[in-house]
């Protein structure tokens, strides 16, 4: 239920379409995947790229194509929070969130 509440209006497999990596300092939404706190996993909330790194890719996702590099972010949200190693599917430029929204 919590998936289907926090989706985004769109397929992840459509993501692939906006490009990465996104620089640090770029605005963004970033998806928080928590199943211990119910009330928050799955939202899309805002934060900014701290940094990011390519990683390799493990063929889990279906948004990407084998032959572009994969990256994973580190983010600070505006709530204070920060999360490492977000899945490059998970982090939306801001505007392209409001695109899709």
């Amino acid at each position: 239920e919590l998936e289907r509440r926090h989706a985004l209006p769109r397929p992840v497999g459509f993501m692939s379409q906006y490009p990465h990596p996104l620089d640090a300092g770029t605005p963004v939404y970033c998806k928080w995947d928590n199943m211990f706190v119910p009330e928050m996993h799955g939202l899309w909330l805002p934060g900014t790229i701290h940094s990011y790194r390519p990683v390799e890719s493990t063929g889990n996702d279906p948004s990407h194509n084998d032959s572009s590099p994969v990256y994973s972010y580190h983010i600070l949200f505006d709530n204070e929070e920060e999360k490492r190693d977000v899945p490059q599917q998970n982090v939306l430029d801001r505007t392209e969130y409001h695109d899709l929204t």
